[in-house]
């Protein structure tokens, strides 16, 4: 049974269903977070000398691209293999964390490639008047998520997110607005009670920051919760999907129920 019912919501109840969502898979959801982003918060802590300085210019600059690229792909895979999660809960499914891993990795290029032309589509819109870049972001929000629901390709991916977001880019963007508010005034609250806490027992920088990033583990599935939930929302009202799993259901129902 799925914690919360296939339907159309409002931006407020779809907030309301990610968090029901989120307290009903939280450790899940949790440990696939840690799993992929721990190995980047603990690479940060092995390159000391980029902090101090003491590192040659040229070595900074590959040490820092390096650790960027380590983070953006486990931040990728982490992404990807929450969008799975939920999937599988909306739909009332069994929920794996080692199969929904195995199925990231099973796309794993078409999600990277989207990350990457999804970047670059977006920048550009932002660098020319801005507006562009707001409506791209909207079009192409359900670019991963299309990959790995429906395992389309990186430019199909991109077009069907696009076909899914036409008429709803500013419902689409008031839905990432609040989403990022909220994520953002959570973690300020924490980075300042960390940060208070570090003054009043004399603990450095170092602590402060490895602190926040821990933290922002038990956080960081929140927003693609409510995406993933956003991309079904806008398929229940453009392809009645909520009725296309009722049939199917009732159709397997039907089929198994014993003749007279």
């Amino acid at each position: 049974m799925p914690p919360v019912a296939l339907r159309p919501r409002s931006t407020t109840e779809l907030i309301d269903a990610a968090v029901q969502l989120l307290r009903q898979h939280y450790v899940e959801l949790v440990t696939i977070t840690a799993i992929f982003l721990m190995p980047a918060i603990l690479l940060s802590l092995l390159v000391p000398d980029v902090r101090t300085g003491t590192m040659p210019v040229g070595g900074q600059i590959w040490t820092v691209l390096g650790g960027v690229l380590v983070a953006v792909v486990f931040a990728l895979v982490s992404t990807a293999a929450i969008v799975i999660v939920v999937s599988d809960s909306y739909l009332g499914r069994d929920i794996s964390i080692g199969s929904a891993v195995q199925r990231v990795f099973a796309r794993f290029w078409s999600v990277f490639f989207v990350a990457i032309f999804q970047t670059l589509a977006v920048s550009l819109g932002f660098i020319f008047f801005i507006i562009p870049g707001f409506y791209l972001l909207g079009a192409f929000f359900a670019s991963t998520v299309v990959v790995m629901i429906e395992g389309k390709s990186t430019f199909a991916a991109m077009g069907r997110s696009y076909h899914l977001a036409s008429g709803s880019v500013g419902r689409i963007l008031g839905v990432l607005i609040l989403t990022g508010i909220i994520v953002g005034v959570i973690q300020a609250i924490i980075a300042v009670g960390i940060a208070l806490l570090a003054r009043l027992v004399g603990l450095g920088t170092s602590f402060t920051n490895l602190a926040t990033n821990i933290v922002h583990l038990f956080i960081y599935p929140f927003a693609t919760v409510v995406l993933t939930l956003l991309y079904y929302d806008l398929r229940i009202r453009k392809e009645g999907f909520d009725l296309e799993v009722m049939a199917t259901e009732l159709g397997a129902r039907t089929a198994a129920a014993p003749t007279a």
